[in-house]
């Protein structure tokens, strides 16, 4: 994404029986992850859950790796083992 120009802010969430999932917003200024002032009411989603979820846990590491897709899933080498020691 950057190498044409995008700027990215990164969040995570947890999914039920998937685990923690990581997503890039991307735009061509610095993309805020936040509920727009004219947005419906919502039950689950306020100003403190988008600060959540782009708060990564200290010993998680950053990857840098090529971008997974369905034919090459660079990911799931990536965390190969993560997992091990919980």
């Amino acid at each position: 994404m950057r190498s044409v120009g995008l700027k990215t802010a990164a969040y995570h969430v947890d999914v039920p029986s998937f685990g923690d999932w990581g997503f890039h917003l991307a735009a061509c200024s610095t993309p805020r992850v936040a509920v727009p002032g004219d947005a419906p009411a919502m039950r689950f989603v306020d100003p403190r859950v988008l600060l959540a979820v782009q708060t990564f846990p200290s010993d998680r590491a950053q990857l840098t790796m090529p971008p997974s897709t369905l034919l090459h899933p660079a990911i799931l080498d990536a965390i190969k083992g993560s997992y091990r020691g919980y």
